[in-house]
């Protein structure tokens, strides 16, 4: 059919004029005439119905089929292979409509109506000739309506995880049972060629299937009436790859459906085409389920312990200890009965804004209770009280670093103020996590940023959890990147009780704290904080290291999702960690404190002081930088700024004054009254110069600097605008050496090389920076020319050097690193203000005095091992001879096996006596409760 002749199609009145046309318009010469487009008549009343393209053909099919529906016969007289072909059919549609809401990163194993059929099942089931109706396959239907975007679980979903969540503790006593009859059996042996083997399940219909299958082994991949189980021994190989490659079951069930189709074996539904994907619902739904039901097993197992652990004493736990879940996580770190000291606890904090997750995404019913994350109302409640606390007027305090030198650090670091946004919660719901972890790099506790910066919360939120669980007089050091701003608002603020704030302390992270004022160093840097040993305080970005493998995976998957694989993840790393602390402080014992040491006697070795006269060095530059009169008041300096502008611009009026004197002075024609003008003008300059004087002696400088009386204003100027100058070119020129360092890697084989694509963006974005980098290196310069050449040796006053404006010396140039001094500073006392080789041999002090005291804090943290280790095998042996833990025995076993093969990690010559002798009285103990049972 023409598309001119179809029915309902409304023509113009014009179509039959052919000069209508532009293709037929006439020629003429000239300019010739203008075209006009032609009016579109408005279409007449439709007489007739339109009917659709096909219409014809999709009723003929439809009443072919109602004829052929009234021609069978009732449903008693239906064969049964055409009941069992409706009863398929009406499921599978059953099936269709209840997927369009199971959003495809739920993971879920739906209902038995929409499992996958038999993996087993080769070819294809073919329908008979009167299930397949040709004018139906011939039709149009209608498109389906666009389904809307959900978030949020649906009414059957939450039916769905409630039935799951009900079964779990049915399945507790089968697993068991299954453990215990698998536990350290070797399989079946391999076959000689590859087949498919059957297992037959005898199954009682007033019994539970997933209860029956878990006991042969096989976890359900639906709460009830499955059509797939899976290995309980795969799962486990599963949970373990997870731990290592992260979201490893999508590849497996690609694998499998590769694997199946290879041999042969197509998978079918019902209509008889070939499933896609058929694996990966049913085996991610019982990896969660199955992993749901390991983490019951594991808390169940944990409470016998704990209460074996306190039949192992006189009495129950006491409060001078550390809670048994501090010391489960790190046995070397709260392990120990010694409290009050210098930093009994060390542990850092930081955020990462990597694991965000997308505000759009689907998300499931809770189904999972973390372990190590924080909920939202106790974050939530800190932070109202952090915001009452500020709206109080400041307490009265001294401060341990000048406000102007903090002041700067908070303004340098995106994480020093709440407000600066890292994360457009626009797009996202969750911005990151925040984790707090011990000195060895074990997590703790995380919690979960849900805000657009890192505000104090978080980490408030963290120390107070912590603070719960350890003895009143114990001692906690916190490093945070920020942790001079966290110190401070502590201080002014009533955020935290007396009984928290007494005990605890801040320093800055080894590798945050040399972007901060030399003055926050002094106080903060861990280098020069006494107790703190060799603890550098980035263990938090060690673990961000190891859960990069999840970023991709949290951030598109469901909202509390993210927290299950996040919390199951540093459960499974802490785990690993805690088995290897043996060697990790042999590690620090033997290579870490031994380099430190031999780098540190280097550099004493150069000067003539001997350490002690070093310290008293130390001291005299430590009163003389946290003095308040070295730090210029922020008030202070802004009205100096002023007044310095304003005489700039007198000084210019004055000469412009005197060159027009010079002018009319040479006019002959020039009158009286214009001299007298002039003369008027030159005295009120005059009179507004003695007035920005006596405006520079009300802002009392000398007062707030009293080494600056008598000095020239103009030097004053100068040093000021020095300094702020040369913080600029130290953060500039710092970042341009790390672009450099990454451009440089693979020189010497020290990395891998960057790809063309990185090298091209490094050498972009250095080339961006260096002439601003160069305009500032020169500007510094003049003012540092211009400072020597105001210099007068009385006022004593150090000038700062000029600094290279190549790249590779800037690199060495010591004086980078070096502020500009506004006050005057004897150098016949001050000798590490001049030599180098001074200022490094006093750090080299401090590093040696770190250094003995890692020594001793590792010696301490071995003995706290040992004792972990003497009460974890004397609870496991207590809670095997209980009756009551007859079902556990297989679990109870093993973990005893677990704990007795961390003695030939962690023992060494000194301490396997010690070992020995905890595992003899563990055995003691253990009869003698056996013994009073049974008596």
């Amino acid at each position: 059919m023409a598309p001119s002749t179809w029915p309902g199609k409304a023509t113009s009145k014009h179509a039959s004029d052919p000069y209508r046309k532009r293709t037929m318009q006439r020629v003429t010469s000239g300019l010739g005439t203008l075209f006009v487009s032609p009016q579109k008549s408005r279409p007449g009343k439709r007489k007739k119905p339109q009917n659709l393209f096909g219409y014809d053909i999709t009723m003929q099919g439809l009443e072919m089929e109602l004829e052929d529906l009234l021609a069978r016969p009732p449903p008693s007289q239906v064969p049964d292979s055409l009941a069992e072909i409706d009863e398929t059919r009406k499921e599978s549609r059953q099936g269709a409509e209840d997927w369009e809401d199971v959003d495809p990163w739920g993971n879920l194993d739906e209902l038995d109506a929409s499992a996958s059929p038999d993996p087993c099942t080769s070819g294809s089931t073919p329908l008979p000739p009167s299930a397949e109706d040709p004018m139906l396959g011939t039709s149009n239907p209608v498109p389906p309506r666009p389904k809307k975007h959900q978030t949020t679980p649906n009414q059957r979903t939450k039916q769905f995880y409630v039935r799951w969540l009900e079964l779990l503790p049915s399945l507790v006593l089968p697993y068991l049972e299954y453990f215990e009859r698998s536990y350290q059996q070797k399989g079946p042996p391999p076959l000689d060629s590859p087949s498919i083997i059957e297992i037959e399940v005898e199954w009682c219909p007033s019994s539970s299937l997933p209860v029956t299958l878990v006991k042969f082994g096989l976890f359900p991949t639906a709460p009830f009436q499955p059509r797939q189980a899976i290995s309980i021994e795969l799962l486990s190989f599963l949970k373990s790859l997870f731990e290592r490659a992260c979201n490893a079951s999508y590849a497996l069930a690609n694998a499998l459906s590769t694997h199946y189709l290879q041999r042969g074996f197509r998978l079918m539904n019902p209509q008889g085409k070939t499933v896609a994907d058929p694996f990966r619902k049913g085996l991610t739904s019982a990896m969660q389920w199955f992993d749901c039901l390991v983490q019951d097993v594991e808390t169940r197992t944990e409470a016998i312990l704990q209460h074996a652990a306190t039949l192992s004493s006189s009495k129950a736990v006491r409060f001078s200890e550390y809670a048994r879940i501090l010391k489960t996580r790190c046995p070397s770190c709260f392990g120990g009965k010694k409290f009050g000291g210098k930093h009994d606890i060390i542990v850092s904090v930081d955020g990462n804004f990597n694991h965000r997750h997308v505000r759009s995404k689907w998300d499931c019913p809770r189904f999972f209770k973390p372990n190590y994350f924080l909920s939202k109302e106790t974050v939530d409640q800190v932070g109202e009280i952090i915001a009452d606390a500020r709206k109080q007027p400041a307490k009265s305090r001294r401060p341990k670093v000048p406000d102007a030198a903090l002041d700067i650090c908070q303004d340098s670091h995106e994480a020093g103020s709440g407000s600066n946004v890292k994360t457009s919660l626009e797009h996202f719901d969750d911005g990151g996590v925040m984790a707090l972890v011990c000195r060895h790099d074990i997590p703790l506790f995380l919690t979960n940023i849900d805000t657009p910066g890192e505000q104090q919360k978080y980490p408030i939120a963290l120390i107070k959890h912590l603070f719960s669980f350890i003895p009143e007089d114990a001692t906690v050091m916190v490093q945070y990147d920020v942790g001079c701003i966290v110190d401070r608002s502590c201080e002014q603020f009533n955020i935290l009780p007396e009984t928290m704030s007494s005990r605890l302390s801040f320093s800055t992270s080894i590798m945050h704290s040399y972007a901060h004022e030399f003055t926050c160093q002094i106080v903060y840097n861990p280098r020069y904080c006494e107790g703190v040993g060799l603890s550098d305080g980035e263990g938090t970005e060690r673990l961000w290291s190891r859960l990069t493998g999840l970023i991709r995976l949290t951030r598109m998957c469901g909202r509390k999702k993210r927290i299950y694989y996040l919390d199951r993840q540093v459960a499974a790393i802490g785990a690993e960690m805690r088995d290897e602390l043996g060697s990790t402080l042999r590690h620090r014992a033997e290579k870490n404190v031994p380099m430190h040491e031999k780098t540190a006697d280097k550099a004493i070795a150069k000067v003539l002081q001997t350490p002690a006269e070093l310290m008293a060095m130390w001291e005299q530059q430590k009163q003389t930088q946290l003095s308040v009169g070295s730090h210029a008041p922020a008030r202070v300096k802004k009205e100096l700024e002023a007044i310095l502008n304003l005489q700039t611009e007198l000084e210019s009026v004055e000469q412009s004054i005197q060159s027009t004197r010079n002018f009319v002075s040479l006019l002959r024609s020039a009158s009286g009254i214009t001299k007298t003008l002039l003369d008027t003008l030159e005295a009120r300059q005059q009179d507004i110069g003695e007035k920005v004087e006596e405006l520079y002696a009300s802002l009392n400088v000398h007062k707030s600097f009293p080494e600056l009386k008598g000095v020239d204003l103009e030097l004053v100027r100068c040093l000021l605008l020095a300094r702020d100058i040369k913080m600029n070119i130290r953060k500039r020129a710092i970042g341009s050496f790390n672009e450099y360092d990454k451009l440089n890697q693979a020189q010497g084989g020290g990395g891998p090389p960057v790809g063309t694509k990185a090298h091209q963006y490094y050498r972009q974005s250095i080339a961006k920076q260096m002439p601003v980098l160069h305009k500032l290196i020169r500007r510094f310069n003049d003012l540092c020319a211009r400072a020597k050449s105001l210099y007068k040796p009385e006022w004593n006053i150090p000038v700062p050097e000029q600094l290279p404006e190549e790249i590779s010396l800037l690199k060495k140039d010591p004086g980078l690193l070096e502020d500009v001094w506004i006050s005057s500073a004897p150098s016949t006392t001050f000798q590490w203000l001049y030599d180098s080789d001074i200022r490094e041999a006093m750090r080299a002090v401090h590093c040696r005095e770190r250094c003995v005291e890692e020594k001793q804090r590792i010696g301490m943290e071995m003995d706290n091992l040992c004792r972990w280790f003497g009460t974890e095998i004397m609870a496991a042996k207590i809670a095997l001879v209980l009756p009551e833990n007859a079902a556990f025995h297989a679990i109870l076993n093993h973990y005893r096996s677990r704990i007795l093969g961390l003695k030939g990690q962690w023992s060494t010559r000194m301490t396997s006596a010690l070992f020995e002798a905890h595992v003899t009285a563990a055995t003691t103990e253990a009869r003698q409760q056996y013994a009073r049972l049974v008596g």
